[in-house]
């Protein structure tokens, strides 16, 4: 009940924005297509980067309006670990083959 309690006011102060930037990716791509869901339906636009496992900007954009879920084509990469960058603060890898 206690940790119950505490999970609940954890969640009631995290801030929407942070809640809002929570998202999961398949981490591996097979069909050229990258999946993004997001875990908060109330999502606001937001900016996305690829970066390849040097930490060269391969792929840059903007991610609009309120979504549960987008696909981005990443067909043109070649095979290795990139790592997908949403805001400023949050990163996920994901590898291509």
């Amino acid at each position: 009940m206690i940790i119950s309690l505490i999970l609940y006011q954890l969640i009631l102060a995290t801030p929407k924005r942070l809640l809002a930037l929570m998202f999961s990716l398949n981490k591996i791509v097979k069909d050229d297509i990258l999946e993004i869901c997001f875990s908060n339906d109330d999502t606001e636009s937001k900016m996305y980067s690829i970066t390849d496992a040097k930490g060269t900007a391969i792929m840059q954009g903007k991610i609009a309006g309120q979504t549960q879920r987008t696909c981005l084509y990443v067909g043109d990469l070649k095979k290795g670990t990139y790592t997908f960058t949403l805001g400023k603060d949050h990163t996920q890898e994901f590898s291509i083959q």
